[in-house]
């Protein structure tokens, strides 16, 4: 043995080092790695949910103010609206 270097105590560790990387894989890494990816999951449904409901709002916004301008329109002339109401009647 030269150096006082042992093989045999060099190896065990390295197994044991081995071991303990393989069952840390199997107990943090995996059960964490599928947590972030459901995770990850549920925010982008989150985000396509919010993206929608912004584009709703946005189309029921340009058709109110559609609505209003149509309304302002007959309030300018409220004689002929009028006549169109009893004429319709």
């Amino acid at each position: 043995m030269p150096l006082n270097i042992d093989w045999q105590q060099i190896l065990l560790h390295l197994f044991n080092f081995v071991v303990l990387t393989g069952v840390l894989y199997f107990l943090l890494y995996k059960p964490v790695k599928s947590f972030m990816d459901k995770r990850t999951e549920e925010y982008r449904l989150a985000d396509e949910k919010a993206n929608k409901t912004v584009s709703d709002v946005l189309e029921e916004n340009a058709r109110l103010k559609e609505e209003i301008r149509r309304l302002k329109g007959e309030s300018e002339n409220p004689k002929e609206s009028s006549d169109k109401n009893a004429k319709s009647r």
